[in-house]
């Protein structure tokens, strides 16, 4: 359910308020800021019932932010001249500064619970277990620094300082961004997803399936185009 409405909400985003979003970014990403802000008050009250239940796991597990992470992904999927690309294209910079934003309240909460657990492991409460949250550690901490970076450069006001060739090249991280994603994803829904956890089942089948199809059509272009420069 989380999904659907997440997608819905970034869909809706991206392709009806597509104008007011270009024209007007800055109430969106306000919007994104409030949306965090929410979730750390209902956090911080221990509010878990009702309308709450559903918002605060919508917000802790980063569902929102990943559905608009999987547009920006799928618009460099489309040919240039399709009607998809032509629409989404010009806001594809915001929406990525929404996921970014949007990620905040994710990053707080699972840093604090990084350093709950390797308080316990350091003292052997958690056997075994160091191991692989210095991995899961490691991973987070990339993606962190390359979600900062991508989000900063996002900004047409960082761009404008920097060097065409520079911003094109960071902005390439952004595929390392999105595979590191699939492997965090693989490292905390994969073990619950085995043991049969019904919830991490479906996360593992939502999220993977989007991946396998972005590589699959991305690859796909890749050939096409270097095919037609070959034969131009």
């Amino acid at each position: 359910m989380r999904f659907i409405v997440a997608f819905a909400i970034a869909l809706f985003v991206a392709f009806t308020c597509a104008p007011a979003l270009k024209k007007a970014p800055l109430a969106f990403y306000a919007l994104s800021i409030g949306a965090v802000a929410l979730y750390t008050v209902a956090m911080a009250q221990g509010t878990a019932t009702g309308f709450w239940s559903f918002y605060i796991p919508f917000m802790q597990r980063c569902t929102l932010a990943m559905a608009f992470f999987v547009i920006v992904m799928f618009i460099g999927v489309f040919e240039e001249g399709s009607a998809i690309r032509r629409k989404l294209m010009p806001v594809r910079r915001q929406l990525s500064i929404c996921g970014c934003i949007l990620c905040f309240g994710h990053i707080c909460y699972y840093a604090y619970t990084y350093v709950l657990q390797f308080a316990s492991a350091t003292q052997g409460q958690v056997a075994g277990s160091a191991g692989n949250l210095f991995v899961s550690l490691a991973i987070s901490t990339v993606l962190v620094v390359l979600l900062l970076v991508l989000g900063i450069t996002s900004f047409t006001f960082v761009k404008a300082h920097m060097k065409a060739s520079t911003w094109k090249n960071l902005q390439k991280l952004s595929y390392v961004f999105f595979t590191l994603i699939v492997a965090h994803l693989g490292i905390i829904l994969l073990p619950p997803a085995l043991s049969g956890n019904l919830p991490a089942i479906e996360a593992v089948g939502v999220w993977g399936g989007l991946f396998v199809i972005y590589a699959i059509l991305k690859i796909r272009r890749e050939c096409a185009l270097r095919a037609s420069n070959a034969s131009a």
